[in-house]
């Protein structure tokens, strides 16, 4: 009796932990990345765009002529390392690379301390200042904060 129960228990736990798993693999999440290269002119637009598409693995490779960054949409997750190398290599020198799921975690939080001003004053500061050091990762925010 012990026998069956411990099977039944350990079959039930295993159909469980295997079908979290399929339910996990079959998630799409996707990344989007803002890539800004140099040298990138009308004539190699096109190489790249290629060029991105193949080393991102990419779902979609758009170019924002007006702001001059490459918008990718990826399942993977890419290692910014390995990507400028590879750019680098094609004469495409990385200026910056954002991660957009990423811009939340690197804006400033407001410490509350119990003087509401005081916190509201450093706040403001500390945002300033990310804003300062990120102009591009802050007008990414805002366009993206824009109903579509």
């Amino acid at each position: 009796m012990k026998r069956i129960l411990l099977f039944t228990c350990l079959s039930f736990l295993l159909s469980t932990s295997f079908s979290s798993a399929q339910t996990a693999l079959s998630l799409n999440t996707t990344n989007t990345y803002y890539i800004y290269l140099d040298n990138v002119t009308p004539q190699n637009l096109t190489q790249a765009t290629d060029l991105l598409t193949r080393i991102t693995l990419a779902k979609s490779v758009d170019y924002n002529s007006t702001d001059s960054v490459f918008v990718i949409i990826t399942e993977s997750q890419l290692d910014k390392n390995k990507i400028e190398g590879k750019v680098q290599k094609n004469f495409f020198p990385l200026r910056k690379m954002i991660k957009l799921e990423d811009i939340a975690d690197s804006m400033p939080k407001m410490v509350i301390t119990g003087n509401p001003e005081q916190d509201e004053t450093n706040y403001q500061l500390e945002k300033a200042k990310w804003i300062n050091n990120n102009p591009e990762a802050y007008k990414l925010l805002i366009q993206n904060a824009q109903p579509k």
